[in-house]
Formats: structure tokens, sequence, C-alpha cells
């Protein structure tokens, strides 16, 4: 039967070139038709029926037995699908810098080494195909169709670099369910049409740049690696990759968990915290907007905008337990302009001692009557006063005791700003409570982002 010849004999007449490729093959040497060179259409000189190729690849027969190295061609224009479906001990088996335009089917085919190197092709399906060596789709490969994947396992290196893939018709490349126990190559990958899907793949490690993935039509939904191999391990590329991905519905987060647990075995834990920080980010995006969307009361319109708010102050005090020390940044930032602020109605005399005994008495009375003076709490503290041995204000120690909650520097028991004596004193005494209720926000979350931090990393 054409395409399932099993001896010499059923393939017929061959021809000059199909001739030259048996007697390459048998020997182990290379067969370089013409110039060796991708030809520019069909001729005698360059011709392979697709039926030769198969029964090369599957060994020959006894009368012309297919040397261990199998075949190495180049320059060929193959007619006809070349059917390997199903088919165990395929040769190893090189076509390239040729044309393949019917393709190849190897559904559940068993490869060592399979090279289309600089070829141009048709649909490739290899889908539950296993390859024991590598798989070579690269150096000005193209392929006109898609290229199946599906459950297929390679053991060696899967190199796709400098290759253009084209499916008008769908996926360019769908490798859903694959294992690349290799090193896996996407460098200077140009996809014309068609989308690439690597859901649920294995990868061990790969090499990739961020200009070869689509920027439309990508799936990375539950994709694994081990790690990322190269010099450029830029944060910021490594996102916008994971940005492409492509959702049906919602927001998928294991690519990016995926991605920061690569960061951190590979010991960038900083990076791996970006990781994270943009994965909340966009979660809570997500939900915070289907809370919105699905509000139907003003309660849920509310509790909607609460989430909001809690996912705000997450990010920028703690970047959502990954930043911890940005709590501490904005407990600095807060004391030194409370402290500030505090100095300043100190300087124009809003600042009154808190102690009943202090205020009742005849001392103080006499600096603070109608006819006192307009600084009474300055003069009060001075080494030559009645309060000399009182609580002696410190602006920081002030804004550190009003703000950071569970400490008592002594200071707010002892001085409160007044309402009566200047603009300093009386924002400061209507703003001290938002400032120890931020107080209160900004500590249990640093507290919890760093318990956290410790017990992850």
């Amino acid at each position: 039967m054409a395409g399932y010849a099993r001896t010499i004999d059923e393939l017929g007449e061959l021809s000059a070139a199909e001739e030259q490729l048996v007697d390459a093959a048998c020997s182990g040497e290379v067969c370089r038709l013409g110039d060796g060179e991708r030809p520019d259409g069909p001729s005698e000189e360059r011709d392979i029926r697709a039926e030769v190729i198969r029964y090369l690849a599957l060994g020959g027969c006894e009368e012309r037995r297919v040397h261990e190295k199998g075949i190495d061609l180049y320059g060929a224009n193959i007619t006809g699908q070349i059917d390997l479906a199903n088919c165990e001990k395929v040769k190893p088996l090189g076509v390239m810098r040729s044309v393949v335009l019917d393709g190849i089917v190897a559904s559940n085919a068993k490869f060592s080494d399979l090279f289309l190197n600089g070829s141009e092709c048709g649909s490739l399906n290899f889908q539950g195909a296993s390859f024991s060596g590598h798989l070579f789709l690269r150096k000005n490969f193209s392929c006109e169709g898609e290229v199946n994947l599906i459950g297929s396992t390679i053991k060696g290196q899967f190199n796709c670099n400098q290759s253009t893939l084209s499916n008008k018709n769908g996926f360019a490349l769908t490798a859903e369910n694959a294992r690349f126990e290799g090193q896996f190559y996407w460098i200077k990958v140009t996809v014309l049409e068609g989308d690439v899907s690597f859901i649920r793949a294995r990868i061990d490690a790969i090499l990739d740049d961020d200009e070869s993935w689509p920027s439309d039509g990508l799936f990375l939904d539950g994709l694994e690696y081990g790690t990322i191999l190269g010099l450029d391990l830029n944060v910021e590329k490594r996102l916008s990759w994971l940005a492409k991905n492509k959702v049906t519905l919602g927001f998928e987060p294991q690519p990016y968990q995926q991605l920061a647990k690569v960061y951190g075995e590979m010991g960038h834990r900083r990076d791996r915290g970006t990781v994270l920080i943009e994965m909340e980010n966009r979660l809570r995006i997500w939900q915070v907007s289907s809370m919105f969307h699905q509000a139907s009361s003003p309660w849920a319109y509310l509790v909607a905008a609460f989430h909001w708010l809690i996912g705000k102050l997450a990010k920028w005090v703690v970047g959502y337990g990954h930043r911890p020390a940005r709590s501490l940044i904005w407990a600095i930032g807060v004391i030194i302009l409370t402290s500030l602020w505090a100095k300043s109605a100190w300087d124009e005399g809003s600042m009154m001692p808190s102690a009943a005994q202090v205020l009742v008495s005849s001392e103080w009375q006499e600096l603070a009557g109608p006819d006192g003076s307009k600084t009474p709490g300055i003069i009060w503290s001075e080494k030559t006063e009645a309060g000399q041995d009182y609580e002696t204000f410190h602006p920081i120690a002030y804004a550190s005791d009003l703000f950071i909650p569970l400490v008592d520097f002594g200071q707010e028991s002892a001085w409160a700003p007044s309402t009566n004596r200047g603009p300093w004193g009386w924002h400061l005494w209507w703003a001290r409570w938002f400032i120890e209720g931020f107080g209160w926000i900004i500590t249990a979350m640093g507290a919890a982002a760093i318990t956290g931090f410790m017990r992850n990393d």
C-alpha cells in the first residue's frame, strides 16, 4: 500500500533523488540535494515522496537497513504527508532546509531525535508523541498550520529559536499537558497568526525573550517550570510576559504564583515579592470590580468600597505583606510630620499641661489668665518657673506617643493641644484622633507583615 511500504520493492521505482537518500541513510551519511538549501518548488532533482521518508524512518528492510545514525536530509521537497502516527522506534530523523507542505502526522509516535531546522512545513501533529532525544524547529523554520504538542514528552532539548509560526484557523502552537524535560528555547520566535498555548505544561528549564511571545492569544494557566536560564531575569519583563496571558473568566493567579516560586528558589527574594504584589493587585482589582458590578444595594456598594480601601492600604503600607519595611517608612514619615506640627503648636503657645492639679494651681492661673502670657506652656516649663519639674515637652516624643499604640512616653498624658490659642493647636487637637487611628492601622499591618514574612521566608 502506498505510504506504508515495508520493503524497498514496495516503494516502486525510486527517482534519482530518492536513490541518493536511501544510499546515504543506509551508509550513515548526509544527503544534500542540489545546493542543500530550501528549494523554491517541486523539481525532479529535489522531490522525495513522503512514503520513502516513512520507510527509512522506520528502519528500512533487510535488503536496505538504515544506519543507526538515521536520516540526515537537506534541500528536499517532500511530496505528500509524512505519516508516522503510532509508530515506535522511529530512527533519528532530520529533514532540514526542506519543504514539507503537507506536514507530518506523528501522534503517539516514539522518536529519538527530530530535526526540522530551516524547513518550511505544513501542520505538525505530535499529539501524545514522545521524544527520547531532541526536537528542533529552529534556524528559519516555518510552519503554516498548527504545531500540535498536546500531551507530548520531550526528554531532550526543545529548540524553537528563529522560527516563524502561523495558523490563521486556530492555534499556531499548542502544548497543553506537554512535558519538556530538557532545556526549552524560545528566542526570536515570530508568531504571525494564531494562539499559543502552554496550559498545564511542564518545563524543566526555560530560556526565552519577551518579544517572542504573542501579545494576544497566549495561554499560560497551569504552566510550571523549574528554572529560568540566562542572564536576563528582569522582573518587569517577566511581569510583561504574564500580562499577555489570556484568561476567559476573571483572573488566574497561578502563573504569578509559579513565577514567584521560581524567583524564590533562585534566591531572588525581592523579585519574588514584586511578583506577588502584582498578583495581589490584579486579583483585588478583579474582585472589587466584580463586587461593584454585582452590587444591588447601597450596603453592597459600601462593602465594596470598604474592600477597595482595605486593599489600597494593604498595598501602600506593607505591599500586601511582601514589603514590611514600608510600614517603618510610613511610621517615620508620620512621626516627623506630627512632630513638626506639634513643634509649631508649642511655639505659638497652644500646648497645655494635661494635669488637672496644674490647671487649677495659682501659678498656672497667673500665667494663663486673661492678662497672662500667650505662651504659658513654654514659660511654665522654664527652669525658673513653678513647672520646672514638670514633664518636659519634646515634639518627637509627643508625636511618637501619639502615633505608636501601647507605648507610653508620658508626653500625651502630660501635654495636650489647646483649641483656643492658635490655629496649629486647634488643628492638632482634631487631627490627633486620626493620627492615633492611623498609628493603629500601620503598626498592626506592619506587625502582621513582619511575622508573616519571617514565617514564609
